[in-house]
């Protein structure tokens, strides 16, 4: 998204560069490989770019051969923007819900940490002890920043551990003081409406004193209970609607940006235009997110399409 972020550098170099996209031509894989590529972006300053706002990340994959599981070529980030930084955290990509009918889908976790210390570190242990939610037979480790194995203790006690890392501290080093591991997990199966996986995870560098990461949430829902927005002033209706839904900001401000996606963040509207209504007519029936922009802040809302 050009009006949050604009591309810096990657490694290796890209192929082609357009606003809005970037391309790399993968190498020749065989059975088992995989290939990496990093890419920097620059995210626009304050009042351009305001905490709490979505960039959303689309990531497809291509090519000429036949694909047996085309389903899984397409990858959709939504990376909320923040106004702090915290180099060891966790974070689950599919966000704070789930719909029912998703349930049945893998959840995505990413854990990072940094060595804030004074010298190196041996060894790293990450501890995720998952929630009583998540079917621990689903979990699959899909990339990390350095070799590591998985130990499982009392069938939720997930540990990766960095052995010999040698991990540099922020002063000797600061872009290699840092390491992650991203793996995947499914729900339970019978999982219901309203239930929610949530947990954090335990860092130890060497044997230094656990650091706890943030907690993160997932919640599955169905039918989402549609109100008035009264925090954020901003009057949207009707709501279900068929056709077309009108924002009206109070008096003295104005809707200056919005936003909508569909439960599985893909971008199905958007205007920065002073907007004052939304043709939802063409778009599929659903649930979507709307975020709005006013003067007094960024508003996020559910509207429903019937």
């Amino acid at each position: 998204n050009t009006a949050l972020q604009s591309f810096s550098l990657s490694n290796p170099a890209v192929n082609t560069n357009t606003p809005g996209q970037i391309t790399f031509i993968l190498p020749v894989l065989s059975p088992l490989q995989n290939a990496e590529f990093n890419f920097t972006m620059q995210t626009l300053l304050p009042p351009t770019v305001i905490g709490g706002e979505t960039g959303v990340f689309n990531a497809t994959v291509s090519a000429a051969a036949t694909d047996f599981t085309p389903e899984d070529n397409t990858y959709i980030l939504n990376q909320v923007i923040v106004n702090s930084y915290d180099p060891n955290d966790k974070t689950v990509l599919q966000g704070e819900e789930v719909h029912i009918d998703d349930s049945g889908d893998y959840l995505d976790y990413i854990i990072r940490f940094q060595n804030t210390g004074t010298a190196s570190a041996v060894k790293v242990r990450v501890l995720d002890i998952l929630h009583p939610n998540l079917d621990w037979n689903t979990l699959l480790p899909i990339s990390a920043s350095h070799d590591y194995h998985v130990e499982i203790t009392d069938g939720n006690r997930v540990a990766f551990v960095f052995e010999d890392i040698f991990l540099p501290h922020e002063n000797a080093n600061a872009e290699a003081s840092n390491g992650f591991i991203a793996y995947r997990i499914k729900p339970k199966s019978g999982i219901q409406v309203g239930e929610i996986m949530s947990g954090g995870a335990g860092i130890y560098f060497d044997s230094n004193p656990i650091i706890i990461t943030n907690t993160v949430s997932t919640e599955i829902i169905d039918q989402l209970n549609i109100k008035e927005f009264q925090d954020s002033k901003v009057l949207i209706y009707p709501n279900p609607s068929n056709s077309i839904v009108y924002l009206k900001a109070p008096d003295g401000d104005t809707v200056k940006e919005v936003h909508l996606y569909t439960l599985h963040g893909s971008l199905a509207y958007q205007s920065t235009q002073n907007v004052q209504n939304i043709d939802v007519s063409a778009l599929p029936v659903g649930i979507y997110m709307l975020t709005v922009r006013t003067g007094n802040g960024i508003f996020k809302h559910r509207i429903i399409k019937n």
